[in-house]
């Protein structure tokens, strides 16, 4: 069920209490019906294997694996004594491995679509500068040569 959610916040003269809003556990909200159903069959029938291969079977689909193990982790807790737990919290990271990809996935080097236009097209803009330099030069040599030819 859910309860309301009290923050106390504590000043200099006196401390308050603030309602927030009605607070229902992360777990329950982010979890489907069918699996807290199926978690809630695990619990009547403990020692039955069947029902706990059915959620995690259920888990698995549904990718709440984290979920369940967390589940698993209270009840061996709670439960020092039960060796149901930490054998079913095994199986769940043997799940979860085996969700796992083996390797990381190979990245293929995409080729840039207009690389040889890009290179083109730099190629080209240095040439044109080149060549405007060299006209540069080459005009700046006749001027002075006109003008020294001038003089005499």
């Amino acid at each position: 069920m859910s309860r309301p959610l009290v923050i106390t916040f504590a000043t200099p003269s006196a401390s308050k209490q603030v309602l927030l809003a009605p607070y229902v556990p992360l777990p329950a909200l982010l979890v489907s019906q069918s699996l807290l159903e199926a978690w809630a069959h695990v619990l009547d029938g403990w020692q039955d294997g069947a029902r706990h291969d059915t959620v995690l079977g259920i888990a698995a689909t549904q990718m709440q694996l984290a979920w369940l193990a967390a589940r698993y982790r209270e009840m061996a807790t709670a439960r020092p004594d039960d060796s149901i737990a930490p054998a079913r919290l095994d199986r769940v990271k043997r799940a979860v491995l085996a969700t796992m990809p083996a390797e990381r996935p190979q990245q293929t080097k995409t080729p840039m679509p207009y690389r040889g236009a890009a290179i083109l097209l730099v190629v080209g803009v240095l040439a044109m500068v080149a060549g405007l330099w060299l006209l540069d030069l080459q005009s700046r040599a006749t001027v002075a040569t006109t003008a020294s030819s001038r003089q005499r």
